[in-house]
């Protein structure tokens, strides 16, 4: 259902209703953690790769040159957006670079 959903060709949409094109650098965590414990994959492989290369693209590359380590959330060019959701947002990097 999420994958009809949310998949919008190049990585997964934050969510199905506020068209929000912002790439979140965490879209994957559930992938991550099924595999660390050994579950079944929760996509298929060729859309984690995928997704995985545009978040390498926008939220590291295109944030600092990716000398800063990943944004948290970008637009595909690279520019920080405030999506229109009822929730706090912000912008910082994550542990990446530690």
């Amino acid at each position: 259902m999420y994958q009809d959903t949310l998949w919008n060709g190049e990585y997964y949409n934050l969510d199905s209703q506020s068209g929000s094109k912002v790439v979140m650098a965490d879209q994957l965590c559930g992938q991550f953690y099924a595999r660390l414990l050994n579950l079944p994959d929760v996509v298929e492989h060729h859309y984690a790769e995928k997704a995985l290369a545009k978040v390498y693209d926008t939220c590291f590359l295109k944030f600092a040159h990716g000398e800063l380590g990943a944004a948290n959330g970008l637009l595909p060019d690279g520019s920080p957006k405030i999506p229109t959701i009822p929730i706090p947002w912000k912008f910082g990097r994550g542990l990446t670079s530690v």
